[in-house]
């Protein structure tokens, strides 16, 4: 559908910068006129560029694997795309405002006077099962704030209110934040907090090694910096209406060690708590700590496996990979126990044996259905990009009530397959030593006859709603003119409107955020604080200083370097020992027999230091640490850190 303008792109881009970008947000439907473009290159006369022609819905189709993100009138399974407008103005297509009806706060009635599942007030949900006496809480939301939206919701059942909690269950690492909520601050009462044995090392672990790295990226991934009214506000997280509610305004943590482990070397763990019969299955989802749960009596189970939407074998914000394999298997254990009540951590209940069996199944078929085809192209010969290519999801699975890929693209969590199984590399040995980007790009601008040719054709294609390629052009300006005003208007424009054309949060959030960076000229940070860092070192092993300083070294300060520090920490009786030497910091368990440096303080004080609120040197100076050496000695080994410590 051709859209009628006042103003057309082309002319309002010519007006430069920030403002020509802001001129040709507005949306402009997906498609473009089927007639030739009369758009000329600015140069005009001898040697003028040849008049450009529109593309075809052919030529669009075989440019990209999603043809709408070049204007095609379809996507790649046929349907019309249309952004509509969503509850807060935010644009997004008809197919995410239908999803985010699911995420109205609700309190939804699973299994008839035992079981309740509170929707929408955070990113996932709670379940609380009654007892014989009280209650049992399913994972915990992600802060106090929240966590007492859900319990409020609870309260709302007949009797509920004057009922103790007399568990609290995590599924998993992600959300389990607000327990305090439900046992008290500290757990003064001793309430069993029951997780799989591997949950802090999930938490704490090697993925969170690059919290600040992945803390950036999830700001992008979740649209935190997007606004909360208009055309590119925030319309969704992906498993929920929001991954930090604005009505929780304090978002206090409220995150209780769990103090009851599930081992993982057994098929499962049946406990009875309250009289309630229940089994403990250690089960990888999306995290190595993830536990499923099954209530045999009730018929109830309740999975980190089978979520509202497309299983997201591939975060954007990054992550370890995650196997489908892994979560197959755990379908198949869920389906074998013939569940007639079932609750995701995300997205509304299942209810009736039928509808279990049957949304159950089609979940677990589209994961395989993913990974067989994607190993069939690769058994092909294919590289990542042909398999992407090469593989069309059924409507069965695209459309599908629980497979919708409204979270992320069934394109990332492909290529994250072939990567997880083969690695990085396709089949092309250009990709074994490839030029510099920057590079390229120089080469590229010159092909075109420079730099103003280049934006020239950068106005026609994103005059011709070829939003892919417009973004590709202008990204080549810019690596050449970094600070080229008019390239960043382009990018951002053609990135607002493929944002818009997302059906996956991840994708939408991503691009709108960058259009708004590249528009304000304030772009988010890449490099994220230590301060990521230091939240998960009060419970984590205590070699864990030594590796966050290890992932901090500046190899070219600590060349010829061979000295030790140990920490000695004087309120767990246990002792640390790094050894910087051969450009890293090795960990070494216990105390050395004779470091170059001693410091001898209480680990507790790491956690600051690792945020950056105070530092080493400060604390000795207020006779918080001793320090037992050379303090010449100790600067010497902390200055080859990039943090100040």
């Amino acid at each position: 559908m051709a859209a009628t303008k006042s103003l057309s792109r082309r002319d309002a881009l010519m007006l430069g910068g920030v403002a020509a970008g802001a001129v040709a947000m507005g949306f402009v439907g997906g498609c473009a006129s089927d007639a030739p473009s009369n758009n000329q290159g600015e140069q005009g006369g001898e040697g003028a560029a040849p008049e450009f022609v529109s593309l075809t819905e052919e030529e669009r189709a075989a440019a990209v694997n999603n043809p709408i993100f070049m204007g095609a009138k379809h996507n790649k399974n046929g349907k019309e795309i249309v952004p509509v407008e969503m509850y807060n103005g935010g644009l997004a297509p008809e197919i995410c405002a239908e999803y985010d009806k699911e995420f109205d706060p609700q309190l939804i009635e699973v299994v008839p006077g035992r079981a309740y599942c509170s929707v929408g007030s955070t990113n996932a949900n709670s379940v609380m099962v009654l007892g014989d006496t009280g209650v049992i809480i399913v994972d915990t939301a992600e802060t106090v704030g929240t966590a007492q939206m859900d319990y409020d919701q609870f309260k709302t059942v007949e009797g509920v209110a004057d009922r103790p909690v007399v568990a609290c269950i995590a599924t998993h690492d992600h959300y389990f934040g607000g327990t305090s909520a439900y046992v008290g601050e500290g757990n003064p009462g001793n309430i069993p907090v029951i997780a799989h044995e591997r949950f802090m090392e999930a938490k704490t672990g090697a993925s969170a090694m690059n919290g600040p790295s992945m803390g950036m990226r999830a700001t992008r991934q979740f649209g935190f910096m997007l606004p909360q009214e208009g055309p590119d506000a925030l319309v969704g997280a992906g498993m929920g209406r929001f991954m930090s509610n604005p009505k929780d305004e304090e978002k206090k943590p409220g995150f209780i060690e769990p103090n009851t482990l599930i081992p993982e070397s057994e098929e499962f763990t049946e406990k009875v708590i309250d009289g309630v019969r229940i089994q403990f299955w250690p089960l990888v989802s999306d995290s190595i700590g993830s536990m499923n749960i099954w209530f045999p009596d009730l018929k109830l189970a309740i999975t980190n496996h089978v979520w509202n939407a497309f299983y997201n074998s591939y975060p954007l914000r990054g992550q370890i990979y995650r196997d489908p394999s892994d979560t197959i298997k755990a379908i198949d254990i869920a389906l074998d126990w013939k569940p007639e009540y079932h609750c995701a951590c995300h997205g509304l209940p299942l209810v009736g044996a039928e509808e279990c069996e049957r949304e159950i199944g089609a979940y677990r078929d589209s994961l395989q259905f993913m990974y067989d085809q994607t190993l069939r192209g690769m058994n092909n010969g294919l590289a990542p990009d042909d398999v992407v290519r090469s593989i069309t999801f059924p409507d069965e699975i695209i459309y599908a009530a629980k497979t919708k890929p409204l979270y992320g693209d069934t394109e990332y969590y492909i290529r994250a397959i072939y990567s997880g199984l083969v690695g990085w590399f396709g089949n092309d040995a250009i990709e074994l030593h490839p030029v510099s980007k920057e590079f390229e790009s120089k080469k590229f601008i010159e092909a075109l006859g420079g730099v103003d040719a280049a934006l020239a054709e950068c106005r026609q294609v994103l005059d011709d709603s070829q939003w892919a390629w417009a973004a590709t052009l202008a990204t080549h300006v810019l690596r050449v003119q970094a600070d080229n005003a008019e390239a960043k208007g382009i990018k951002a424009a053609a990135f607002r409107q493929m944002g818009y054309l997302s059906m996956d949060s991840s994708s939408r959030n991503w691009y709108l955020t960058e259009a708004i960076n590249l528009e304000t000229g304030e772009q988010l940070p890449w490099a994220g604080s230590p301060a990521a860092l230091a939240g998960g070192l009060a419970s984590a092993e205590r070699n864990y200083i030594v590796r966050i300083l290890g992932i901090n070294l500046n190899p070219d300060r600590a060349r010829g370097m061979d000295k030790t520090l140990t920490f000695r920490f004087t309120d767990t009786g246990d002792a640390e020992t790094m050894r910087v030497v051969n450009c890293v910091a090795r960990s070494i368990r216990g105390a050395a027999d004779a470091p170059d440096v001693e410091l001898q303080m209480p680990f507790a004080l790491i956690p600051a230091i690792v945020a950056g609120q105070t530092t080493f040197k400060e604390k000795i100076g207020d006779g918080s640490i001793q320090l037992k050496g050379d303090a010449a000695t100790l600067d010497s080994i902390l200055g080859v850190f990039d943090m100040a410590l």
